[in-house]
């Protein structure tokens, strides 16, 4: 189960990223264009908020599986 939630979580937040990124670096106004480039896979800042957005996918879907089990 650790795998599939793993797994899960991370492909979440994968999609998330990428909507975000794609989303935001599409965008007319210079703030989300800004925010894009914080989001960008090339650096550092983007790498880590896709740490942090799959650690949470992975706890919520934990937690939404572990409900259905018990």
């Amino acid at each position: 189960m650790a795998f599939l939630c793993t797994f899960s979580g991370m492909m979440a937040a994968g999609f998330i990223w990428m909507a975000l990124f794609a989303g935001f670096g599409e965008a007319h106004n210079a703030v989300l264009n800004t925010i894009a480039d914080w989001l960008t896979p090339m650096g550092v800042a983007g790498w880590v908020f896709f740490v942090i957005l799959s650690a949470a996918c992975s706890w919520l879907i934990y937690r939404l599986l572990r409900s259905k089990l018990s």
